[in-house]
Formats: structure tokens, C-alpha cells, sequence
């Protein structure tokens, strides 16, 4: 990799902390990576013992902690907090084995602390990993440099602190499991990634209400007509559903009441809207607008 297209990706990650983008377009940029299967590199905020999206929302509000596997998912992401914040520098990486039906498919996260413009930041890379459990295993022992693993859950659970953090060590490793890491190498990937942006925003913004909701359904099905967003299973099933993201849809309670599941220009919070009356309501702040089917 030549000096200036070091220089061109260390731009474009600079950007991404000068200006960032609301979470709607980086849960479809994301998505549409997944779906493409391009690593997918995004930023966390380090601070005050926190890791916060790059709109300052932390990020442990965000995670769901309903079942057992969301739990071990939350344990991990405590290790990885807790690690960020105790330390200057340091590459650690999440193995998140298949689960069917929330997570179909493997993925690794690697993250590596990094300052950009006076702000510690944790830059991660999202790999899907279309393995099988077994190779999922081999994979992060390997990581690890010892046999430390032989079960999914525990391996779910407890991220990879590498002894070697340097690129070189990690991704002689990953390339073994992955074509993904070609792009990685040659920074290709960070590139893509503020194109997909750019194309998201564009997405989101005329799929957006006249009211201010995201319908979330839709701009997938724009993302994946216009290339954006890929014809393979995310990492999270189904469509756009992440810890920091919802799928948008219609549905109606036993009573009847039109239900939308979408991001209120509000509160900005994930919701389960309730339309009533030519209004749409906020559970979570209590805000309403006018709305139109």
C-alpha cells in the first residue's frame, strides 16, 4: 500500500469522526457491507469508561438483554469496554459463532484502539465468516495461540485479546477463513465503506416520512436495487438487525392499532410506534406526529 492511499484512508476515517453520520445510515451502510460481504469498518468513542456510537449515544444502552444469548453477547461487550478503557493501544477480536435464527451466519470483530483528533477511538472491522462451527473454533484458538475454546457459548462470551496486535498477525490468520481480507489489506474496504455511506444517506433520506420516521423496509429494498446492499444473509437474520438497529414494518396489536417498528426523529431511540387517529406516538418519549399511511 502506497503513502498516499495510507493517507486517503486515515482521511476518510477523520472524516468519519469530524462529521458522523446518524445511526440510520450506518445501520444501512452496514447492512449493505454484510450483504456484499466487504468488511465493514466503523468507529466506537472511547471515554469516561464508555464506548459510544459515533453520535455520542452509549452503546450499552442500546443492547438487548432478553435472553441468555444476548447476555453472553453483553458479556463480551463488558470485556471489550472495560479493555478499551484500561489501555493506550491493542488489537482484541469477537468471535461470534453462528445461532440460529438471531445470528445465521459467524462473525470476528476486530478492534483496534486508535486517536484520531484528540479523541481515543476503538476502529473496528466486522467480518462475516461463512464457516462452519468447527472451523469457527479453529479460527479463534488459533487468535488466541492456544487451544482455548471447544464451545460456541463460551467462545461467544469472552473476546480475544491478541498477544501480537499487529495487522500482519491477524489477518495471516483470517485470510484462511475469508477472501474479505484482500480488501482489508489494501484498505479497499474503508474506501467502499464512505461510498456505501454516502449512498445510504441518500436512501434514507427519501425513504424518510414527511414526519421524520425511517422506514427501514424500504430503504433495504432500494439498497439492494441500487447495489448497495448484497443478495447475502447479514449477520444478524433477517434485514438491518443489529444491537444499534430495528426492522421497519407495519404489524397491528390485538386491538387492531397499526403497530410501526421504526427510529423516531425524537428521541432517535428504536420503537414500536403506535398509530392512531392520523397520529403516530412515541412510546418511549411520548412525542407524536401527524401521520398518513
Amino acid at each position: 500500500m502506497s503513502n498516499k492511499e495510507t493517507l486517503l484512508q486515515e482521511k476518510v476515517i477523520e472524516s468519519w469522526v469530524l462529521s458522523p453520520y446518524p445511526q440510520d445510515i450506518e445501520n444501512l451502510a452496514s447492512e449493505g457491507h454484510e450483504t456484499r460481504r466487504i468488511s465493514d469498518p466503523y468507529l466506537f468513542e472511547i471515554k469516561n469508561g464508555k464506548l459510544l456510537t459515533p453520535k455520542g449515544k452509549d452503546i450499552d444502552e442500546a443492547m438487548q438483554k432478553k435472553t441468555e444469548l444476548d447476555w453472553h453477547e453483553y458479556e463480551a461487550f463488558e470485556k471489550i469496554k472495560i479493555w478499551a478503557n484500561a489501555n493506550e493501544k491493542g488489537t482484541i477480536v469477537w468471535v461470534s459463532p453462528s445461532s440460529y435464527p438471531k445470528y445465521p451466519v459467524a462473525k470476528a470483530v476486530i478492534s483496534e484502539i486508535m486517536t484520531i483528533k484528540g479523541k481515543r477511538l476503538l476502529f473496528n472491522r466486522n467480518v462475516v465468516l461463512d464457516i462452519e462451527d468447527s472451523a469457527v473454533l479453529e479460527l479463534a484458538n488459533q487468535l488466541a495461540q492456544e487451544k482455548r475454546f471447544d464451545n460456541k457459548e463460551e467462545l461467544r462470551k469472552n473476546p480475544i485479546i491478541l498477544a501480537d496486535y499487529s495487522s500482519e498477525y491477524w489477518q495471516g490468520i483470517l485470510e484462511n477463513y475469508t477472501d474479505q481480507i484482500k480488501q482489508i489489506r489494501s484498505g479497499e474496504d474503508i474506501l467502499i465503506k464512505d461510498q456505501t455511506l454516502k449512498d445510504s444517506e441518500r436512501i434514507i433520506k427519501r425513504v424518510t416520512t414527511r414526519f421524520g420516521f425511517v422506514v427501514y423496509e424500504t430503504a433495504l429494498e432500494e439498497a439492494k436495487d441500487k447495489g448497495v446492499a448484497g443478495q447475502h444473509q447479514g449477520s444478524c437474520g433477517g434485514s438491518i438487525k443489529s444491537p444499534f438497529s430495528v426492522f421497519s414494518k407495519e404489524t397491528k396489536t390485538e386491538k387492531g392499532e397499526k403497530i410501526l417498528e421504526c427510529t423516531c426523529p425524537f428521541c432517535k431511540n428504536r420503537v414500536k410506534a403506535t398509530i392512531s387517529n392520523g397520529k403516530i406516538h412515541c412510546p418511549s418519549c411520548g412525542k407524536s406526529a401527524d401521520y398518513q399511511c
